[in-house]
């Protein structure tokens, strides 16, 4: 069970990156840090192509359907919001690992 929780670190750490990446506007120090960061090991490697892969899934969601999830957050605070998109974005795959482990 350890092993899911490395994955689901990492998981968690490569949405972080994704957000401060894509929504951001990352420093030439974040830059070379997030480069730093992908290339320590495979494992990070993977974890950054998943979620990668787990934004494309959430590019298909209709906009309304995006807009409508981010009213309902409670405080329209861009940087929460963000936050929260990005837990699901570790959720979904953090899910089925943990399911896959378990089976």
């Amino acid at each position: 069970m350890a092993g899911v929780a490395a994955q689901n670190s990492l998981l968690s750490e490569a949405a972080d990156w994704l957000i401060r990446l894509r929504y951001e506007t990352p420093t030439a120090k974040e830059q070379a840090r997030f480069e730093q960061w992908r290339s320590q090991s495979p494992a990070h490697e993977a974890a950054w192509h998943k979620a990668e892969a787990m934004l494309g899934v959430f590019a298909q969601v209709p906009a309304e359907v995006c807009q409508q999830t981010l009213n309902a957050v409670q405080r329209p605070d861009r940087r929460k919001s963000l936050a929260w998109l990005g837990g699901l974005l570790v959720a979904a795959p953090a899910g089925w690992l943990a399911w896959r482990e378990l089976s």
